[in-house]
């Protein structure tokens, strides 16, 4: 059984300007006219939309964004989903088949210092990827050299 799953997550007290829709979705953008904090964008990495529009459509998915005085910005997340019934886990045949496909799956290395982030991306992509994970760039970077991830 196959579906999609929809997310919508709006912001009453935000717009973003047409000419800064596309550009919300790069790495490290910071928007100067943040009208829900007046601008301010310290403490704000500028990577939180990009991530979420990569792994949306590493899960195949697909991410859209409206913006307007009247309703401020709404982001739709839409992404596939594969429906399975609770005895499919019950058996311990069907999970060493799970178990032999990891070894299938792309490998991806998530380095980020925030623990709770970290958890959070693992959990999302747990299920199409092999994870490896780094605390901070240093140890990243001997995990990579050491597992070569494909991401």
């Amino acid at each position: 059984n196959k579906g999609v799953q929809y997310f919508s997550i709006t912001n009453s007290g935000s717009v973003i300007s047409e000419e800064e829709k596309e550009k919300v979705f790069d790495c490290y953008y910071k928007s100067e006219k943040n009208t829900l904090y007046g601008g301010n964008t310290q403490g704000n990495s500028g990577i939180g939309l990009y991530l979420v529009k990569n792994i949306v459509l590493a899960l195949g998915g697909r991410i859209s964004l409206k913006s307007s005085k009247e309703i401020g910005t709404s982001f739709r997340l839409v992404i596939p989903v594969e429906f399975v019934s609770d005895d499919s886990f019950r058996n311990n045949e069907d999970l060493s088949d799970y178990e032999e496909k990891d070894n299938d799956m792309p490998m991806i290395l998530v380095v980020e210092d925030n623990d709770d982030m970290r958890k959070y991306i693992k959990s999302i992509l747990r299920y199409k990827f092999r994870i490896i994970e780094a605390a901070n760039g240093q140890i990243g970077y001997e995990m990579a050299k050491k597992h070569f991830p494909d991401m």
